[in-house]
């Protein structure tokens, strides 16, 4: 669930730009590419997020323990907050300040918060980073966070996504540098309307 902000005003200036899809999609891989495309960018922030998770070297985020998590929470230290596969979520509360500033922050999240990402800021744009079934059961595989099993339950448990939520699709079953490049491009256009 998110914090609700009570001056919507205060996050009409810069963009938030979600990335979701589903597991295996390769959401992380490509904001990763789209980070060093964009490297020299001024005003994009690529946020971590915070995790009750061990480290991955796949994800550039904050992993810490749920009890951790649970006091960061109360303290208010995040802008969105959700669970899902038995895991706490976070994104900092510093993004606001970012969108504030008019930055665009740029940041993987959960389906389940497009409403509070659409409520909390003016400026939202959703991107779906999607790929084939079996090409995302591949990628379940590879990264050995779970067991197969796991794996194909979590594939099969998946809600289809609702397009009508959706501003942007990037199909990333192909090369990663194309995707990437995509990314790039959906978020310099969004930079380019904050100026």
């Amino acid at each position: 669930m998110a914090s609700a902000s009570s001056d919507q005003s205060l996050m009409a200036t810069g963009a938030f730009v979600a990335i979701v899809g589903p597991s295996g999609a390769g959401k992380d891989s490509v904001i990763n590419a789209t980070r060093v495309l964009l490297r020299d960018c001024p005003g994009v922030h690529f946020t971590r997020r915070v995790i009750t998770r061990v480290p991955d070297v796949t994800e550039d985020s904050e992993h810490v323990d749920a009890d951790v998590f649970a006091s960061m929470a109360q303290a208010g230290a995040f802008a969105l907050q959700w669970t899902a596969h038995g895991l706490c979520y976070g994104v900092p509360r510093c993004v606001d300040q970012q969108v504030q500033r008019g930055g665009c922050v740029v940041v993987n999240i959960s389906r389940s918060v497009i409403g509070d990402v659409r409520a909390r800021y003016q400026r939202a744009c959703i991107v779906l980073i999607d790929a084939p079934p079996q090409v995302r059961s591949v990628r379940l595989a590879a990264r050995s966070r779970e067991s197969a099993q796991d794996a194909a339950l979590r594939l099969a448990r998946e809600a289809p996504v609702e397009h009508a939520d959706i501003n942007f699709i990037i199909e990333n079953s192909g090369a990663l540098e194309v995707a990437a490049a995509r990314l790039a491009t959906i978020i310099r256009d969004q930079l380019s309307l904050i100026r």
